[in-house]
């Protein structure tokens, strides 16, 4: 029809004839453009047809006021139409006809009178415009019609052919855009008389637009109602209905029922899997195929080809490489933490010069609080890859990790395969969360399972016992997070790069809570910053009397009790605290739980503080002696273990081969069996860092001399009277840091530990180091201001 439409050309206006034979129509308005089939059953108006015929073929075409009249008079036509061209006729008898009429442009009636048993009319062409938009509005209006068209026709596209939008979106012409979709809005004869009598061709695309714009509400809502409509059907007659429809057009297009087999071959058919996969769901599907659906095993190898056809086998993410957004990102989620952040820097750069697609495995080990999986998820962010986190604290079944074989009943893949198939590529990063708590049951050693998981070298074919086919993994970045390597088997952990987190400093807590504790507190607890606000004097305090942790969780809870605190005060109208004080504080928290005992602040002979290290950060132990008359020996207490028990009997040798450079008397050992005692005998205590703390312990009494209450030492020691170096040397000094003492002993070989951990400070206040044994002896007995 719109190839027919192309072959016709606009008469010019000199073209046009003052008089035409005029048609009148019922219930119908021609715009230019518009193609119309015509039944003429009047034979006033066939034979106005005829005359057209035997002439140029154009006709002036106006509607009826009144459609049920049948003879209308002049005066019950209106008087602005449109003049038509005939493109095909078919006549049947006298009366009738079949008319394919064309509209061309739109005029007005001056004059009707009758010739030859039919209607003439004087016509006058109205003045249109055609101009494309010249102002924002008028391109912002074409913009909306197109747009809304689009929609019209996909809400009703038995109505607008696909041959249609085409030919719309292609007129920027006001007028001619106007008259043609308003030729498709089923508009009522009111309606679009008005619409054909307004001149201006934007002010008649603008009314068009609005009616439009309706009439996509009313089928809009139309659909919605008739949705609901469906839904209410009794499901049974619902579904009848549904499937004889489904029924009929499968029919119409040729199609036969699939069964499950036959939806998994269409998928199978249209997936690219890899080589080995492909032949092992070809076997199972051919076996699927000839099993009754009844079977029990049916579901079992469906499933597993469902499975294998939803692992992201080649579907990957593109990583950002981008360097300077990836360090703005991890700054922006975490303070601190260099040494981590710097790792993944440097994977970047790697990235970017080699291109290949590798892996990394990654260890985060450090005290609970500090970061491990936070950062595990902003270096996903940096990256711009997804994330998933497996939590492997408790798991003892070596099938979590590997899968279960398809012979057990529910089996399934394992977690590795499972987190894969969440995140939906084959590179994420997945987070081995706590795998310091694996542990070994009856069901195998998981530990031993992610051996070839964490193996750069063997992940590349790793094989799932549930998939029983090879899944690449050496795309896939593993960050597993531990409070300590102990408990890891050596050759699990040869395989991961460690990076080791340490505990916050004061000054690094406070930095931490400033910029993101506490705005995520006030945050959710509904408060501004202007409602409360803690000064770095306060967070101090909070830190030290409120908290004894390396990390902040607790921090963080303490200062989230405080902002549901104001929060309450805020909606029960009472009177907030704008700025927080100490007085404040003990009214929102309580009394100080780890404020300094009055009773440990005064020096005592016997009794000194020793540094430790726990998983949970450091710890400060007193370490106490007691010499009783009688035989020569020593009693050890405080669940020891053995290595401390040895540090102990090589400090009490120590100080008697050199009781007289220590002021002891000769037969001091001889004549007292010595007890040494380390408190909190609960809980086992062992490793060599002790031994110097012991080695002064038992100097202090023996010699009588008090050991300051403001030290506290940590060290390892020898026969010969040397200091060895110790593990967990920043752990420690922060503890120390953390209960306010003013002068820590350590180990001289640990001092580039200290330069790299204290960077920011020239001169680390209160840290000595020692080398010699009964120089540090001597040092533990010199003064310190109380």
């Amino acid at each position: 029809m719109l190839d027919e439409f192309a072959e016709i050309t606009t008469p010019k206006a000199e073209e046009i004839p003052e008089k035409l034979p005029l048609l009148a129509v019922r219930d119908l308005v021609v715009f230019p453009l518009m193609i119309v089939p015509l039944q003429v059953t009047r034979a006033f108006s066939a034979r106005a047809i005829r005359e057209a015929m035997a002439g140029n073929r154009l006709i002036m075409v106006v509607a009826q006021k009144e459609a049920q009249e049948n003879e209308p008079a002049a005066e019950e036509l209106y008087h602005t139409g449109t003049i038509c061209v005939i493109m095909r006729l078919k006549e049947q008898d006298e009366a009738s006809a079949q008319v394919l009429l064309q509209g061309l442009l739109k005029a007005k009636i001056n004059d009707i009178s009758e010739l030859n048993g039919h209607y003439q009319a004087a016509v006058e062409l109205l003045p249109e415009e055609e101009r494309g938009p010249e102002n924002l509005q008028e391109e912002a209006l074409l913009r909306a019609i197109h747009e809304n068209m689009h929609t019209f026709a996909a809400l009703k596209p038995k109505l607008i052919g696909a041959d249609i939008m085409p030919v719309i979106d292609t007129l920027s012409d006001a007028g001619k855009l106007a008259d043609l979709v308003a030729a498709y809005l089923g508009l009522n004869v009111a309606q679009a008389e008005e619409l054909l009598r307004t001149a201006d061709s934007w002010r008649r695309l603008l009314k068009v637009n609005e009616l439009l714009s309706r009439e996509i509400a009313v089928l809009s809502l139309q659909n919605e109602m008739q949705h609901q409509i469906n839904a209410e059907l009794k499901s049974s007659r619902r579904q009848y209905i549904l499937e004889q429809e489904l029924e009929r057009i499968k029919e119409e297009l040729g199609q036969k029922d699939l069964d499950a087999a036959g939806e998994l071959r269409e998928r199978l058919n249209n997936m690219d899997l890899p080589d080995e996969v492909q032949r092992d769901a070809e076997k199972e599907l051919k076996l699927l195929a000839k099993m009754n659906a009844a079977s029990a095993e049916y579901s079992v190898i469906y499933n597993y080809i469902n499975t294998l056809i939803d692992y992201p086998w080649f579907i990957t993410s593109c990583d950002n490489l981008d360097i300077p957004h990836a360090r703005k990102v991890l700054n922006s989620r975490h303070a601190y933490l260099e040494a981590a952040k710097e790792r993944i820097l440097e994977y970047l750069a790697v990235r970017s010069l080699k291109g290949q697609k590798a892996g990394a495995i990654l260890c985060f080990v450090g005290p609970p609080g500090v970061g491990k999986t936070s950062l595990g998820y902003a270096i996903g962010a940096a990256l711009m890859r997804k994330v998933v986190r497996i939590a492997l604290g408790g798991v003892s079944d070596e099938a979590e990790i590997r899968g279960h074989r398809r012979t057990y009943v529910g089996a399934m893949p394992g977690r590795i395969v499972e987190a894969m198939m969440q995140a939906g590529t084959s590179n994420p990063l997945i987070i081995l969360d706590e795998i310091d708590k694996l542990a070994i049951g009856s069901a195998g050693n998981p530990a031993a399972a992610l051996l070839e998981v964490l193996d750069s070298e063997q992940n590349k074919a790793f094989r799932d016992h549930y998939f029983n086919v090879p899944v690449d993994l050496s795309s896939v970045i593993f960050v597993a997070t531990a409070n300590q390597l102990d408990t890891l088997p050596p050759a699990l952990r040869d395989r991961l790069e460690i990076v080791e987190f340490s505990g916050y400093s004061l000054p690094e807590k406070v930095e931490i809570a400033r910029r993101f504790i506490v705005p995520e507190a006030l945050k959710e607890s509904g408060l501004s910053p202007k409602d409360l606000l803690f000064s770095p004097a306060i967070l101090r305090l909070i830190i030290s009397n409120y908290t004894k942790e390396a990390g902040c969780r607790s921090l963080k809870r303490k200062i989230s009790a405080i902002c549901r605190k104001q929060a309450l005060f805020l909606a029960e109208e009472k009177h907030p605290i704008k700025r927080l004080s100490a007085a404040g504080l003990t009214s929102l928290l309580g009394p100080a739980p780890f404020a300094a005992d009055e009773r440990e602040m005064h020096s005592q002979i016997g009794v000194i503080k020793a540094l430790a290290w726990t998983p949970a950060g450091g710890e400060i132990l007193y370490i106490e002696a007691a010499a009783m008359a009688g035989k020569s020996g020593l009693i050890l207490t405080g669940q020891l273990g053995n290595i401390m028990k040895e540090s102990a009997q090589i400090a009490l040798t120590f100080v008697c081969s050199h009781a007289a450079e220590l002021s002891i008397a000769p037969d001091f050992f001889e004549k007292h069996e010595i007890h040494i005692h380390v408190p909190a005998a609960a809980m086992p205590k062992d490793g060599p860092s002790a031994g110097l703390a012991m080695a002064i312990c038992l100097a202090s009494l023996a010699a009588g001399r008090p050991v300051s209450a403001n030290l506290a030492v940590t060290g390892e020691i020898s026969l010969r009277g040397r200091i060895l170096p110790v593990g967990g040397i920043k752990e420690k000094i922060l503890a120390a840091r953390r209960a306010q003492i003013k002068k820590v002993l350590y180990p001289a070989p640990n001092n580039s530990d200290i330069k790299k951990i204290f960077a920011f400070e020239r001169r680390p206040a209160g840290l000595f180091a020692v080398d010699d044994l009964l120089k540090a002896i001597g040092m533990a007995f010199e003064d310190i201001s109380e």
